[in-house]
Parts: structure tokens; C-alpha cells; sequence
């Protein structure tokens, strides 16, 4: 358990999920015709924060409110089984809840149901403050339903007390969560405030802007596929998504907040935290419906992407065949791409950070001298195998170097037994060496056409 107190406080709700099966249209209506197999309640709004919280570590307390009805009590419930601390209003109107339908893991409808936005409001009290004095951050999860109606004056108290301010924001209005620390919004909510956001350098502008107006120590605008962009008034930082198969974003939001947050808190630089929040928001993107990352799953893969770092290439096809096996253990997707790679340039590039962006880890399998001379002649290659090597381990977009004797990397490609295998230039899929034995196992092959303008051979003839 970190020692550092969060103190959450925010709309909470509870998500109903039915899941079924369905595979015809209902006779009264266009409508299709769901058999329900299961039913599961989850915690979801500033719930879903503290708990994302709880599975980091973190001691954390949460602030709400919740109406006198079943909802209520089932979400009572649900946070005594996670031992989560929580100090819920009970008013006399109807708990938040979003009740989903899903068939074959696709949400088909979603019915909201709550009351009027007073009903929710927690108001600042000696009570809150005394939680805010003990707590070291303080998250306001605003899904706009009402609870924060009273966020001034939760901000202002918070402040004057010296404490961290992070807010997941909500709404048109912005100019309520003045003197913050951070504001975390989705691309879409940033760019209603701010206007249309045509390039990086006009997101900095206007992020540096929306900073100084509101009184900001920074902005982390998450981005979808393009990460994440953390801005304060000197420096910009941005990282790129972890590439996953994305099976629902929902809640998404709520554990890069706590994640960031949490890790904030204990002490870790901005960038660390946004590293960890990215990390985070990588792992519940995987899962279906609202989720958490724990401590275990986010710093496994921290740890797994800092043992490549430490050696990028492998000699030892035991050596290989271990950290393969490793990778695949956490249930990361592997690319593989291969060439001879002789003289790297622009194209190469393009090719490399494209094929990134199918998964968690690339591996660039690469020809030795003797094959490279057998494919291009016996003046080639230009660079040695030694050369080449260091060339794209230090590319930061790739992950693994190995090197093989073929003409072709049949073999190497059944070592690896990629989750997708990727070339280069205007192949057809089913001409592709290997494409054949990674689709019999379900695998993916995809093309990334070539940047106009280059190519090895041209370059060494010009």
C-alpha cells in the first residue's frame, strides 16, 4: 500500500452489464433479438477511479452520493467486498446507472438512468474539508451529473491547503475548475473548448493558452490510437499508444486518471506517471466493459519494455526463443517485419514506426553478409551485419534485432510465430514469405506501402 492518502470525489454510478447472444431480428420491430446468458453489476464514474486506484495500492478514500433505492445498495455492496473506504450521501433520488446489452462482446444499446443534477451534489462541509486535510491529491472525477456542483469551492479549500488537484473534466465549462493542478480531458472535450486543433504545434498553442486562463500547472490530453500529450507552461511531452486490440474504451479515462495520479503521488516525475498512465490505459482497453489495471499488470509490462531496452539483440536462438516466450507470457502481440536492411533511410523508417503500430513489440529480423550477398550480389552488403545491427537497435521504435543465415526467413518466422507479420511495398499478402503458416494459426499479415523516393539500391547507384 503506497502511504500517500488520494482522496476521490465525483459522480459514482453503477454499470449493469447483460451479456448474451444474438442472431436474429425481432419480429415487432427492426430491432435484433438478444438471449441474455449473464448479468454482472461493476462500480463505474469516480467508483471505477478509486478502485483503479485500490488495485495500484494506493489508500484511497472515496466521496459520493447515492440514491435509497437497489442500485445503492448493490453498490454498497460492491465496495465492501473490494474493502474500499467510502463516505456516500444517501439522498431520495434514483442511483446513476448505465445499463449495457452485449452480444458476442459488442455493446448493441446502453440505458441511462438518474435524477436531477441537485439530487447528486455534495456540498463543501467541515466534514470534506477534514478529508482533504488528510489526503495528499485530490481526484474529481466530473461526469456531469451533479455532484461536483459545488467544485469552486472544493478547489479553492483544496488549494489553499497546498494539495495536488487533478480533475477528469466534464461540460462547456471549463472556467469552474480554475486553479487546478491538471486537468486530464479526451481530445474531443479539449478541442470543444479550445476550437478545432489542425496540428501538434497548434494543440501546444492552445493547451499553453487554456493553462494560463484557467491557472494551470499542465494539461494531459489523451488521444486515443495517438496516446497521450502532457503540456505545462515550459515543456511539452507526449507518448505514443501502446498499440492493442481494443475491446472497449469504457472507463479508459478513469484508470489513466488514477494511474497518473497514483504514481504522481508517490513521488515519481511527471513523465514516469504518464508512462504508468499509458501503460495502464494499454491494459483495460483489452478488457470488456469498466476495469482496472493492477499494480502487478502495469509494472510487468514497464518492466518487460525496460528488459529490451537493456539488449535489443539476440544471437542465441535458445536466448531468443526464451524472451519470446516471455513476451508472449504477458500476453503482448508480437510484430515481425524482415529485411537486409543494408543502407537504413526515410523508407525504412516509415516501414518501422507503421509496424509499430500493430502491436506491443516489433521484431526486425535481418539477413547476415553471406545471405545478403547470395539476394543482392557479391558487392553487397554496403554495411556490415555488425553496422546494421547497431543501426535499428537504436531506433527507439524497435524492440528486437535478430539475424538469419536463409535466403529467405521461413525458419526464423516459425521461431517467432509472430501475431502479425509485416512487409514492406506493394506485395500481394498471399506472395509474402511466411504468410501462409502465421495465418494458419490465426495470425495477421499486413502491408505497409513504401514511401515514394527510396530505396537502398537507388541510393547506392545515385
Amino acid at each position: 500500500m503506497l502511504k500517500n492518502k488520494i482522496l476521490v470525489i465525483g459522480d459514482l454510478m453503477l454499470d449493469e452489464y447483460w451479456f448474451g447472444n444474438s442472431n436474429r431480428i425481432s419480429p415487432e420491430a427492426p430491432a435484433p433479438v438478444v438471449n441474455i446468458t449473464k448479468k454482472e453489476y461493476r462500480i463505474g464514474g469516480a467508483g471505477n477511479v478509486a478502485l483503479n486506484l485500490l488495485e495500484i495500492g494506493v489508500n484511497v478514500t472515496l466521496v459520493s452520493s447515492i440514491g435509497k433505492d437497489l442500485d445503492g445498495k448493490i453498490i454498497k455492496d460492491l465496495l465492501k467486498k473490494k474493502s474500499l473506504v467510502s463516505h456516500l450521501s444517501i439522498n431520495k433520488c434514483k442511483t446513476i446507472k448505465k445499463q449495457r446489452i452485449f452480444s458476442q462482446d459488442h455493446q448493441m444499446m446502453r440505458l441511462d438512468i438518474e435524477s436531477n443534477k441537485e439530487d447528486y451534489e455534495i456540498k463543501m462541509s467541515n466534514d470534506l474539508k477534514d478529508k482533504i486535510n488528510k489526503s495528499k491529491l485530490i481526484i474529481l472525477s466530473d461526469y456531469g451529473k451533479g455532484t461536483l456542483l459545488d467544485i469552486k469551492n472544493i478547489i479553492k479549500y483544496a488549494k489553499s491547503k497546498g494539495k495536488l488537484i487533478i480533475i477528469d473534466p466534464k461540460g462547456l465549462d471549463f472556467l469552474k475548475y480554475t486553479g487546478a493542478t491538471i486537468l486530464t480531458p479526451n481530445f474531443k472535450e479539449f478541442s470543444t473548448i479550445v476550437g478545432t486543433v489542425i496540428n501538434e504545434t497548434d494543440l501546444k498553442i492552445k493547451s499553453k493558452q487554456l493553462i494560463k486562463k484557467l491557472k494551470l500547472d499542465g494539461l494531459l490530453v489523451t488521444r486515443g490510437k495517438d496516446g497521450m500529450t502532457f503540456i505545462t507552461k515550459n515543456n511539452i511531452l507526449h507518448k505514443q499508444s501502446l498499440a492493442q486490440d481494443v475491446f472497449d474504451v469504457t472507463g479508459a479515462g478513469d484508470t489513466v486518471i488514477a494511474a497518473f495520479s497514483a504514481y504522481l503521488s508517490d513521488g515519481k516525475s511527471f513523465t514516469e506517471s504518464i508512462e504508468m498512465a499509458n501503460i495502464a490505459a494499454s491494459i483495460v482497453i483489452k478488457k470488456v466493459g469498466t476495469a482496472t489495471a493492477s499494480r502487478k499488470e502495469i509494472e510487468d509490462i514497464l518492466n518487460l519494455k525496460d528488459r529490451n531496452l537493456n539488449k535489443k539483440y539476440y544471437k542465441d536462438p535458445a536466448e531468443l526463443l526464451n524472451q519470446i516466450k516471455y513476451i508472449k507470457s504477458k500476453n503482448l502481440k508480437i510484430v515481425m517485419t524482415n529485411g537486409c536492411f543494408d543502407i537504413l533511410h526515410p523508407g525504412h523508417i516509415h516501414l518501422l514506426e507503421n509496424a509499430k503500430k500493430f502491436g506491443d513489440f516489433i521484431i526486425v529480423a535481418i539477413n547476415t553478409d553471406k545471405s545478403v550477398k547470395k539476394i543482392k550480389g557479391g558487392n553487397r552488403p554496403f554495411n556490415s551485419l555488425t553496422s546494421r545491427i547497431k543501426m535499428l537497435t537504436s531506433l527507439s521504435c524497435v524492440d528486437l534485432v535478430v539475424s538469419f543465415n536463409e535466403v529467405n526467413p521461413k525458419n526464423i518466422i516459425k521461431m517467432i510465430s509472430p501475431n502479425i507479420l509485416v512487409k514492406g511495398g506493394d506485395y500481394k499478402i498471399k506472395d509474402i514469405i511466411g504468410a501462409d503458416y502465421v495465418k494458419s494459426y490465426n495470425g495477421e499479415v499486413k502491408v505497409v506501402k513504401l514511401k515514394d523516393g527510396y530505396s537502398t539500391t537507388k541510393i547506392l547507384n545515385r
